[in-house]
């Protein structure tokens, strides 16, 4: 059983695995013998299932903590539908959005992802500063990916920071 002892840093959680390597550390001090060269074995896949254990901890807290949009386009690059988590950081109502040029809120990079849906290629369409309802800017990446309907994409965005 994994065993986490915890930094507060900011809002995340720092995974801080010092008393297994430091066990690490005495068992391979302790054993020199070819018997005991077994238990050292035993001691390095103890040691490895921790750190796996600790980075799909590690991974399930930032993933948690990641503010993560998404904006569904059709291909001519109009937003068709738009999540309340978006809605609430760019403080826009699904009714302000639908029927606009996705162009209202990615400024900066409307003409990229319509060379991108063009082409069909997808993944990161690149950084950019989304525009808010009240001209602030929010700093994001955002990725296309096909939608399941055809003719439609989905803008993943990740927000650097939220409000």
């Amino acid at each position: 059983m994994l065993t986490f002892f915890a930094e507060k840093s900011g809002a995340r959680l720092r995974p801080v695995l010092l008393c297994a390597l430091l066990d690490l550390a005495n068992r391979t001090h302790a054993h020199e013998s070819n018997n005991q060269s077994q238990s050292m074995n035993d001691a390095e896949r103890d040691l490895t299932k921790l750190l796996l254990e600790a980075r799909l901890h590690h991974t399930r807290i930032t993933m948690e903590e990641i503010p993560i949009g998404r904006i569904v386009i059709g291909h001519t690059g109009v937003i068709e539908s738009i999540d309340s988590w978006t809605e609430h950081i760019l403080d826009f109502a699904y009714d302000d959005l639908k029927g606009r040029s996705v162009a209202r809120i990615f400024p900066e990079l409307a003409i990229a992802l319509f060379e991108l849906m063009s082409e069909q290629k997808f993944g990161l369409a690149g950084r950019t500063n989304l525009r808010t309802r009240g001209g602030k800017f929010i700093e994001a990446q955002v990725v296309l990916i096909p939608a399941a309907e055809p003719r439609r994409f989905v803008c993943e965005i990740v927000f650097a920071t939220a409000i």
